[in-house]
């Protein structure tokens, strides 16, 4: 009778159990627990006003629902909603902090890659004028013809189309780079084809470019260093938002094991 009832309970409770004695133990082993049995009967009848079955039937429905909320537990990996609303709430509150947070991160993002791109124009504007400006010196050598210094002029036409194609068509997820830049009349102006003649007119296109590309490079410097505090800021609040709600796989699986032991035990009993 025994060895059959060991057999149902290891085929319906697959875990492992320390029931390994009634395989190797003798009839005293059986008769001790089933001495253990009556006595927890016994103990049910005397410390409970209740009926024994329904005594054991409430136990039996608790570790049931303790077993439920284990396994729910080490399904998701985090503690559930009963267990510590408190905790809950701050968890969704932090939530919330860090997708904020997230979304400014990939702004700086997006505004770091608009002024990469527009310093990268500026400096190839910048590389034009500078080779403008070293044709206008050699045009200024007496050393030139006529015919060489038309051939110069040639040259430095071809570079003051690039750099107006540049200034109307540099553009960052279709929005125009240099549009405000054209929009003002007084910078317009200095764009004009006989000002790239001129080595003032030419060192003043330089200054500016320049003055733009360090304020751009600012602004990079600026905005990485503001995203890096965030990203840590970010994981910090991770890190904390983890321990407020992730389980503990070990003492969970400790706990489990030992639920689905009462639960054996309070069947045993009935």
């Amino acid at each position: 009778m025994a060895n059959g009832l060991i057999r149902l309970i290891k085929s319906r409770f697959p875990l492992p159990l320390p029931l390994s004695n009634f395989n190797k133990g003798s009839h005293k082993m059986i008769a001790k627990r089933a001495f253990l049995i009556l006595f927890s009967i016994f103990l049910a009848q005397n410390l409970s006003t209740e009926e024994p079955l329904s005594y054991l039937n409430r136990i039996l429905s608790n570790t049931e629902q303790s077993l439920d909320k284990s396994y729910r537990r080490l399904a998701t990996g985090t503690y559930l909603l009963p267990d510590n609303p408190a905790n809950y709430a701050l968890y969704e509150k932090l939530k919330a902090h860090i997708k904020g947070l997230d979304g400014t991160i990939s702004n700086y993002g997006d505004m770091n890659s608009y002024y990469k791109t527009a310093e990268s124009f500026s400096e190839h504007i910048t590389d034009l004028l500078q080779n403008i400006r070293e044709l206008l010196l050699k045009r200024s050598s007496f050393l030139y013809s006529f015919e060489d210094r038309d051939y110069i002029d040639i040259e430095i036409n071809q570079y003051y189309e690039q750099i107006l194609f540049t200034l109307k068509n540099a553009e960052f997820n279709k929005k125009r780079i240099f549009a405000e830049l054209l929009a003002d009349n007084i910078l317009k102006g200095w764009f004009q084809g006989e000002k790239y003649y001129q080595p003032a007119g030419v060192d003043r296109l330089l200054d500016f470019f320049l003055r733009q590309r360090i304020i751009m490079g600012t602004l990079v410097k600026t905005l990485e260093s503001r995203t890096r505090s965030l990203a840590l800021n970010a994981e910090n609040l991770m890190a904390f938002q983890k321990s407020l709600w992730d389980i503990d796989m070990a003492k969970e699986i400790t706990r489990l094991r030992k639920n689905h032991l009462l639960f054996i035990i309070n069947l045993l009993l009935l």
